[in-house]
């Protein structure tokens, strides 16, 4: 939606606009950043696995049945769960700062009622800022991580967790 778009870019600070542009030029040397749109597509299958299961210790606002819908395969293109398809939609909001409605299958309805326009400005604008956090986290962390038996094992089960710390600088070792 361009009215979005220019809604992000009319409360967009200076410090705002610097940052996208800060975005191009990566710190870390070495490997290419991870990409946005695999990092949505885990997250989201992680959150609506999460929620189906009663994992989440927040209410995400879905149904059981929705979720589980969304980790099924799409009928239209079987090799392809449905949550990509919102992943890829959500990657190119992010990316764009405005919703492709000729890629949205769904038509968003235009609300006469202020409140409601306010409410969904607010959530695109949240959804807008903490993409860009992340997008802008992906393409300036740069690490790699070797784990041997058995903490791998415990990694991948959720027994154990990494904490890191990050510096901010050029590091190339």
């Amino acid at each position: 939606m361009a009215e979005t778009s220019e809604v992000l870019q009319k409360h967009m600070t200076n410090n705002q606009r610097n940052y996208l542009v800060s975005l191009k030029e990566p710190l870390s040397p070495g490997r290419p950043p991870v990409e946005l749109q695999q990092c949505i597509d885990e997250l989201l299958r992680h959150t609506i696995s999460s929620s189906v299961s009663r994992n989440l210790e927040t209410d995400i606002g879905l149904s059981k049945e929705f979720c589980t819908n969304l980790l099924d395969d799409d009928p239209s293109n079987p090799t392809v769960p449905l949550y990509k398809r919102l992943a890829t939609s959500i990657n190119r909001f992010i990316s764009s700062g405005s919703i492709l409605q000729s890629d949205s299958r769904v038509a968003l309805k235009q609300e006469a009622c202020s409140l409601k326009q306010k409410e969904d400005e607010f959530n695109y604008k949240l959804v807008w800022e903490k993409g860009r956090e992340l997008l802008y986290m992906l393409e300036r962390v740069d690490f790699e991580l070797h784990v041997q038996e058995p903490f791998f094992s415990y990694l991948k089960s959720g027994e154990k967790t990494i904490e890191g710390r990050c510096a901010i600088g050029h590091y190339n070792k």
